[in-house]
């Protein structure tokens, strides 16, 4: 596993891994500008997704890349992190990102420090469970670049990169 920092509206990867929040209203910023690129269609199947029952924190709702396709982007995985998810939250969320890896034979992931934004979880426990529910695909033997974009907060990338060299 690859770690790299960068923004995620600028991240090259099969798989792109959002935060979202469980009324589905996306923020301004880098998930803003993502959101905005991929096209309206996107906010919509959000909407469906949330609306089918994918609302509880650590939730996940697949997508298809939409807009984003010409980046070479071939699904993105929006994961509900407001309500904060509990670390066994974030851990699930987590495996399910990389069954859908598994399962479609993806080899790359975009993927933000899940949980670690202003007042949620320490981003030691959280880049823990996060890495945790990856680890499957290193256990298959998938080599995989988690391209973590650079959070504002720098601790939760820091704790990323300590949690990834135990692995």
């Amino acid at each position: 596993m690859v770690l790299s920092r960068g923004s995620l509206a600028d991240c090259q990867a099969e798989l792109l891994v959002c935060g979202v929040n469980d009324t589905g209203k996306v923020d301004a910023g880098a998930i803003g500008a993502l959101f905005q690129e991929a096209g309206g269609l996107l906010e919509e199947c959000l909407q469906t997704g949330l609306a089918n029952g994918s609302r509880l924190p650590g939730s996940v709702v697949l997508t298809p890349p939409f807009e984003l396709a010409h980046r070479g982007v071939k699904g993105l995985a929006l994961v509900v992190v407001r309500p904060v998810p509990s670390l066994d939250q974030l851990r699930q969320a987590a495996a399910m990102v990389a069954h859908q890896i598994m399962t479609q034979g993806w080899k790359s992931l975009a993927c933000p420090a899940l949980g670690c934004g202003a007042g949620a979880l320490p981003p030691a426990q959280a880049a823990h469970a996060l890495l945790e529910g990856l680890a499957s695909l290193l256990r298959q033997g998938l080599e995989l670049e988690l391209a973590l974009p650079r959070p504002a907060d720098y601790e939760a990338y820091q704790a990323v990169a300590r949690q990834l060299k135990l692995l």
